[in-house]
């Protein structure tokens, strides 16, 4: 009829149709082209920030490890000393060669265990060895004191931690409380150095080992309470501290570090970009 007449041939509906067809065909291609190539550079860039992640991460530890044993080793003049006289403090961390060997470490310090009656006496020992101006700081009447008598090198910004009580600072006790009671090194939160004499420029933190009364039992807590003398513990500014950790890598990511899990502008220690 008429109608069949006019309609084209389907051979010339299929040559119409193909070349849509291919380019439909060859999108697709592309498509998932484009998408299994960026899947691969996806998984790529996940592999190697996984791999930097996991270098720094064992960087980092490594050197708190090596924090750890200068402790330590500090520890260790105490015990083979029955009392460490400030030379040989200052000649044995001299020794260490702080500022070539063990960047980022503001100083290393040993703060006695004094109770509130023995504090007239501890004065004026310290103030004996050519100190006459020597003082707790903060002042004022507590049942015990924590007294930074030794600190090297002792320079004109860590003079100022000289005297301080560090049981009047809750981050710090917290951290030196850890330590007594557990026998091993523990490190505190951010805080800002007294170094600093706050200006507050970047944060900080300490890390700190008990020293027990030589050849006295710390078999359980009372025991190691009871027979605390005081705490060797080393301070750190953490810009000084990552910088030096971050200065030979090659990172393409950026690093934050905070104290604690909950990452907040008040935990926040250090940023690559800004460094606190």
């Amino acid at each position: 009829n008429q109608t069949q007449q006019n309609q084209p041939p389907r051979s010339l509906l299929l040559n119409r149709q193909l070349p849509w067809m291919v380019l439909l065909v060859g999108l697709c291609i592309t498509y998932f082209s484009q998408q299994i190539a960026l899947s691969d550079a996806r998984q790529a860039l996940q592999m190697r920030f996984d791999a930097q992640t996991q270098h720094l991460l064992h960087r980092i530890e490594q050197r708190l490890g090596d924090y750890r044993q200068i402790l330590r080793g500090t520890a260790g003049l105490f015990a083979a000393s029955r009392s460490v006289d400030r030379e040989e403090f200052r000649d044995y961390i001299a020794a260490l060669r702080l500022g070539e060997q063990h960047v980022g470490i503001q100083g290393i310090g040993y703060a006695q265990l004094v109770s509130g009656r023995d504090l007239a006496r501890h004065l004026t020992t310290i103030r004996q060895e050519g100190f006459p101006n020597f003082a707790l700081n903060p002042p004022g009447e507590r049942s015990v004191y924590s007294s930074i008598i030794f600190v090297e090198p002792f320079d004109e910004r860590n003079r100022l931690a000289f005297g301080y009580d560090m049981l009047t600072e809750p981050t710090r006790r917290a951290a030196m409380e850890h330590a007594r009671d557990s026998g091993q090194p523990a490190m505190s939160g951010k805080l800002h150095l007294v170094q600093d004499n706050g200006q507050k420029d970047q944060a900080g933190f300490l890390m700190y080992l008990p020293i027990y009364l030589n050849g006295s039992p710390g078999d359980t807590v009372e025991e190691r309470r009871t027979n605390t003398q005081g705490w060797i513990y080393a301070a750190f500014r953490m810009n000084d501290v990552m910088h030096e950790l971050l200065e030979q890598q090659t990172l393409d990511m950026d690093v934050e570090v905070f104290d604690g899990q909950t990452a907040t502008p008040e935990t926040l220690m250090y940023d690559i970009d800004g460094q606190l």
